[in-house]
């Protein structure tokens, strides 16, 4: 009897799934009969796919693993040398920022990453990094034999042609591609966000992968001159689909729901992500505050919403010291407070539309809401400039636009930048 066509997809946590799941991604997979998605999500995750789809759909979770020493420490050893490397031939000492602090970590763990540290320090070529990374590759192979061997079996069982990985950073995934390379089943990477590259080695290695641009493949080339063209392919990214086929809700009627003026402007404060900008709550009250020296008639109303993702309570003082900021919060389901469990609705995809259409800017610290504001060709507004309460041993404006990624903004008539 033959088989069923059949893809596999990996989505790993609930971060990189929005964009496939909501896109029209999936009802373009229409030479599969299964689409068999192996997935670190709760089960809800899936409740609001078109049903026709679902029907093709057959998920497989991914197992919560613990890495096996020799694995992580490779892995990791990897990562230093290969941002060891990337500062000896561009030097920017941002690169370093995106190895573990040790002071967050203690005991053995503490311990794996200095070790990992010096080695890919001392090692910060390409033949090393392509050692370390045959290395993880036979650590994970050897620990993790029994659940590869499982993935085997279903990766067979289903006859897939080939599997896509959505988030080439998360380990998490690496058994199942590991598992499709010992079947002699061609894997392909997606590379998920526009800062990735630079971050250093991924821990998830593929033999094809799919970027955003021209720009981006160049710099996957750059930083990976291993990887040739002719694997790399150019697919734009489903990211930003949403603006083109969501119905955006008549401004009074959203301006009902939330409680807002329809007859005045809105400026949305977009927090970032905790790692990216730990002082936010600072700035947001810096922007209220100088927004109230707006005469009332002119003066728009501040917006706030904060990243799905962060979970802290860091703009609760600001919040209630100025209720005349307007807190939308992010619809996103949540099983847990580990932000990898945390799940991306529709209702969110539609509500972050119609802030980007009804806004008249957006206010943060170097976000990718840019590119969100940009579909409907509105310039955000990045605030640049070190806050009293910072504490500059952890981070500073000049840290944080010094990322390499923040070059291809150059030359750009893109964001006004307040300083």
């Amino acid at each position: 009897m033959q088989h069923e066509k059949a893809i596999a997809l990996t989505f790993p946590d609930g971060t990189s799934m929005r964009n496939w799941m909501f896109s029209s991604f999936l009802n373009k997979l229409t030479a599969y009969q299964k689409i068999v998605i192996f997935s670190g999500l709760p089960s809800f995750a899936f409740d609001e796919v078109d049903k026709e789809i679902k029907e093709r759909i057959e998920i497989i979770p991914l197992e919560n693993f613990r890495e096996p020493p020799f694995s992580q420490l490779y892995r990791y050893a990897k990562l230093s040398a290969s941002l060891h490397w990337n500062n000896d031939k561009d030097p920017n000492p941002t690169f370093f920022r995106n190895f573990p602090k040790f002071e967050k970590y203690s005991g053995l763990y503490k311990m794996m990453l200095r070790l990992a540290w010096r080695m890919g320090g001392k090692n910060a070529n390409q033949n090393a990094i392509l050692k370390f990374e045959a290395r993880q590759i036979w650590a994970m192979q050897k620990g993790k034999k029994d659940l590869i061997a499982k993935y085997q079996n279903e990766l067979k069982k289903w006859n897939i042609d080939f599997i896509f990985n959505v988030h080439q950073r998360e380990v998490k995934a690496l058994p199942v591609i590991l598992a499709a390379k010992n079947l002699g089943i061609k894997t392909i990477n997606f590379v998920y966000s526009w800062d990735n590259l630079p971050k250093g080695r991924m821990a998830v290695p593929a033999d094809e992968f799919m970027v955003w641009s021209d720009y981006m493949k160049s710099e996957l080339q750059y930083y990976y001159p291993d990887i040739s063209g002719g694997r790399i392919h150019v697919t734009g990214t489903p990211q930003f689909e949403f603006y083109q086929t969501t119905s955006v809700t008549p401004r009074k009627v959203f301006a009902k729901s939330y409680g807002l003026d329809a007859d005045k402007k809105w400026v949305l404060y977009s927090g970032d992500m905790t790692d990216a900008s730990p002082f936010d709550q600072h700035y947001l009250e810096d922007v209220f505050l100088e927004i109230q020296k707006i005469s009332p008639e002119k003066r728009p109303q501040l917006l706030f919403r904060n990243a799905p993702v962060d979970q802290t309570d860091r703009f609760k003082n600001v919040l209630a010291k100025y209720p005349q900021i307007f807190h939308i919060e992010p619809l996103w389901r949540n099983e847990s407070e580990h932000e990898r469990k945390m799940v991306s609705t529709l209702e969110d995809t539609q509500l972050l539309v119609n802030l980007c259409y009804h806004c008249k800017t957006a206010i943060n610290f170097g976000s990718t809401m840019a590119f969100d504001f940009g579909q409907f060709d509105k310039r955000v507004i990045y605030l640049n400039y070190n806050h009293p309460q910072i504490i500059k041993s952890e981070w500073t404006a000049e840290i944080f636009y010094g990322y390499t990624h923040f070059e291809t903004l150059k030359n750009l008539d893109a964001v006004v930048w307040v300083n």
